[in-house]
């Protein structure tokens, strides 16, 4: 009975875990954007103060470290947040990932709700550079 050594078989399991990932990888699509795709949305900008499972939280203003710690056990960053998630209808399913805290953002919603804390749903999310 002739098997194969188990450094083969480690080395086949390897390139076909390398070449599954390679296959299945997502890619961010963002340089897929137009405005003229969103013209009828309300624009909202902010920073990014905390960042959840399929959920942002952005502020006017940058939040400092410990304040986003604050944030975290008590829900109270020292200012008015708006929380958003993506919007079922949003073209893009990687909408919330790659965004980083204090970064400043621009989204594209419907509308604001006004409830406290504000909530809203993206349609696309603007990473907005600083000059």
């Amino acid at each position: 009975m002739n098997t194969s050594p188990p450094y083969v078989r480690l080395l086949i399991a390897t390139i076909l875990v390398l070449f599954s990932s390679i296959l299945f990888n997502e890619e961010d699509k963002r340089e897929d954007f137009s405005v003229l795709d969103y013209a009828d949305k309300k624009v909202k900008e902010g920073y990014v103060i905390s960042i959840g499972f399929g959920k942002i939280l952005i502020s006017d203003k940058q939040v400092k470290i410990w304040q986003m710690v604050k944030g975290y056990v008590t829900s109270d960053y020292g200012q008015p947040y708006v929380i958003v998630k993506k919007h079922e209808m949003a073209k893009n399913e990687n909408l919330l990932k790659g965004v980083k805290l204090n970064q400043r953002v621009r989204i594209y919603v419907d509308s604001v709700m006004e409830s406290n804390p504000g909530r809203t749903y993206a349609y696309h999310i603007e990473v907005i550079e600083d000059e």
